[in-house]
């Protein structure tokens, strides 16, 4: 009786070792994904340029987070602008 307890014990220790292997793994997979800025970033308040600690360079802020970050831009314009490129060709036409 007490053999066959051990059995099952040795069984499902192994059982869930595997499966803790198996999640240990997917999390390692997620955190090798994640890349995060971090502190206050210096952004000039005229440009929105950011200055890079790292050289001391002022970037524009899809170069700065393309270079630390693993983020994407996608470009797109907001409802609030818009109107701005329509008047600005409307203008270029009356011209």
């Amino acid at each position: 009786m007490l053999a066959i307890f051990s059995i099952r014990r040795t069984a499902e220790v192994l059982r869930i070792n595997r499966m803790l292997a198996i999640k240990n793994s997917e999390l390692e997979s997620a955190m090798n994904e994640i890349k995060v800025l971090k502190g206050i970033l210096p952004i000039c308040s005229y440009c929105k340029r950011i200055k890079d600690p790292e050289d001391e360079s002022w970037k524009q802020i899809e170069s700065y987070i393309d270079d630390h970050s693993e983020a994407q831009f996608s470009h797109s314009i907001c409802p609030d602008c818009y109107n701005i490129p329509l008047r600005e060709l409307e203008d270029f036409k009356t011209d």
